[in-house]
């Protein structure tokens, strides 16, 4: 078992894959959906207005789109997913590295480091990728509050929170709190969820619509 290989090992699912099997002449005969369609499928799904969803060819042409796009400075917690840091100028980074153990942090934490730094965007994977620390919603709400009223753009990366016990009851792509924080950047994989990282899927949501547009 490789524990380094992040894909739900339960999915895809039998059915899932008869669907694709079924229709694979069609697939590879014929062009694939728009992203109007697209949108569409994905904002049914997770019920969000699909003027505030995204979908990509995987999370990573999303960062990479999302990062080149950010103006200023941006504050990184690590050791983190090296994506970000990866898509971002080094001069830019601001980064935060939890003096303890496991790397464990609080939005508290994040709150009372990031104060004084001048910080344009925080980046927040959550859980984080490969620490595995997470921040309950509870928590994470106290973040948003603050990043909003410091105009701050808070990106949060959920691509591993399936993973979490209580996923559910902890995720914060949902339509109220998008629209609550409209500095607020939701990213998400779904090749790891759903066990298919060849389908190349990922989805960004938030109620900044210009940035949606651009």
């Amino acid at each position: 078992i490789d524990f380094c290989y992040l894909v739900n090992p339960f999915y895809p699912s039998q059915k899932l894959l008869d669907e694709i099997k079924a229709n694979f002449e069609t697939l590879i005969c014929e062009y694939p959906s728009g992203m109007a369609v697209n949108t569409l499928l994905a904002a049914k799904y997770f019920d969000i207005p699909s003027d505030m969803i995204l979908v990509g060819n995987g999370a990573a042409e999303l960062i990479k789109s999302l990062v080149e796009k950010l103006d200023g400075k941006i504050g990184i917690t690590l050791p983190t997913f090296e994506e970000y840091p990866q898509r971002t100028k080094s001069e830019n980074i601001v980064s935060f590295l939890p003096q303890n153990r496991d790397f464990s942090y609080t939005a508290s934490d994040l709150i009372s480091f990031f104060s004084d730094k001048s910080i344009s965007s925080l980046l927040v994977i959550n859980p984080d990728n490969p620490s595995g620390n997470f921040i309950p919603l509870w928590d994470m709400l106290s973040l948003c509050a603050w990043a909003k009223e410091n105009n701050i753009k808070l990106i949060i990366d959920e691509s591993f929170i399936d993973f979490a016990r209580t996923a559910e009851d902890n995720s914060i792509l949902k339509r109220d709190l998008l629209i609550r924080f409209e500095n607020l950047v939701l990213v998400k994989s779904i090749s790891k969820s759903f066990g298919v990282p060849g389908l190349r899927l990922g989805i960004l949501a938030s109620a900044d619509k210009e940035l949606i547009a651009r």
